[in-house]
């Protein structure tokens, strides 16, 4: 089944088969009570930093190619994408009325044509900035050319408030493959997925196959009941209910001087790891930090609480044999129980436990330990040669809106496909 297809029949299906416990039935009306005062909070600050002309510290601009192009006026959507060991010429600035913009890239003397391409498909929040040293070391450790897949919306730059679910990033990640297609043509792409990426990775799966993907390589994936690890427990009343509330709070954040800014990401990585930030990873993540792109993060994580149920066996075990997997020792996103049943159902995968202590945010401090682990199973995937084949993608593509929006359907030409 294509990805469209099952937004329909799942982004409107009850909750099924062990999801979390439910928040108690008191917290929806806090929710709203919790909003209103924020509301009012929110108007009177900004209304104030209006009348001051105060300006906070917005994402950081390194030159004024950086700023190109500009925003989509009709969409506001903002794609962000990392490339290293190619630079595609002219460089693509639109797919599918949204913008597209190179946080990286370059050229290199490695990536001949007839090598496969590394596509590395984030977590969330997917600001592939956060990715730009996980990819450069797997450039520089395997020579091939790599592509990090940003979701759409996940930086300070976007302008809609239009919310993307899972499927919808999913969905966006094969159009992005499509746009790109002159690029690796030819070539066998390997997968990269990182926590929900490897949920991602699958379901572009329903339309790629082992014509178009070689091996597909999954860190500390969170691929089936997300919603019941302890870390889904304890933040789910937040993207359930309090996300708009959040999204007020970033907003009045931004007001603050950058410096203040850079203080508070240094303590919220604190939080998560007693290891001291590089100030490049800092400058990284405050170039996705806004009220739009936070909004964008909880209700994609929303979905993934509220939605994603059982391992779809079948479908997996169709790329058993060309998939590996490795799990954190205490992972909050990925418990030992999660591991359990992917090595029970998917015996022909390789499976690999870490026994280092790697976080399951390990782009901040391990980029590098975890590209070498994920160069070394690269290496072993075998590839065969496509050369001419084309992606084909679903006919019709259906985007879901939100509420106050209407729907927009993109439709593919297969003329061209063999």
């Amino acid at each position: 089944m294509a990805v469209s297809q099952r937004v329909k029949t799942q982004l409107g299906a009850p909750l099924t088969g062990g999801v979390r416990r439910l928040p108690p039935w008191w917290m929806q009306p806090l929710a709203h009570v919790v909003w209103a005062a924020f509301a009012m909070l929110h108007f009177i600050v900004m209304g104030l930093a209006k009348l001051l002309c105060l300006q906070g510290g917005p994402a950081p601009v390194q030159s004024e190619e950086d700023l190109a192009p500009t925003i989509d006026e009709e969409t506001g959507c903002v794609t962000e994408i990392v490339s290293v060991g190619m630079l595609p010429r002219p460089l693509p600035e639109r797919c599918y009325a949204e913008t597209i913009r190179f946080v990286h890239s370059g050229e290199s003397v490695f990536g001949k044509d007839s090598e496969p391409m590394i596509v590395v498909i984030p977590g969330n929040p997917g600001g592939p900035a956060m990715y730009q040293t996980f990819a450069q070391c797997l450039h520089n450790n395997t020579g091939l050319n790599v592509l990090v897949l940003g979701h759409t919306g996940h930086t300070a730059r976007t302008r809609t408030t239009r919310t993307f679910s899972m499927y919808d990033q999913a969905e966006h990640k094969l159009m992005l493959l499509k746009h790109f297609e002159d690029i690796w043509r030819g070539k066998q792409l390997i997968l990269v997925g990182h926590s929900i990426g490897s949920w991602i990775a699958m379901e572009m799966l329903r339309t790629l196959d082992e014509e178009h993907v070689a091996g597909v390589i999954h860190l500390f994936p969170t691929v089936h009941h997300i919603g019941t690890t302890p870390n889904a427990e304890r933040l789910f009343p937040v993207v359930k209910y309090f996300r708009e509330t959040a999204t007020l709070v970033a907003d009045m954040l931004t007001l603050l001087p950058q410096t203040v800014l850079e203080r508070v990401v240094r303590l919220y990585f604190a939080n998560e790891d007693p290891r001291t930030p590089s100030n490049e990873m800092v400058a990284r993540t405050l170039t996705m930090i806004s009220a739009l792109s936070l909004r964008q993060a909880l209700y994609m994580g929303y979905t993934e609480m509220a939605y994603m149920g059982d391992l779809d066996v079948d479908h997996y075990c169709k790329f058993s044999a060309s998939m590996t997997w490795y799990f954190g020792q205490k992972d909050g996103w990925v418990t030992a129980h999660h591991a359990a049943d992917i090595t029970d159902h998917l015996p022909d995968s390789y499976h690999f436990h870490c026994d280092q202590g790697l976080p399951h945010g390990f782009v901040v401090h391990d980029s590098e330990r975890v590209a070498s682990l994920a160069s070394t199973w690269i290496a072993n995937i075998p590839v065969h040669s496509r050369a001419g084949r084309r992606l084909r993608v679903p006919e019709t593509v259906t985007r879901t809106r939100n509420a106050t929006s209407t729907s927009s359907v993109v439709v593919y030409s297969d003329e061209d496909s063999t």
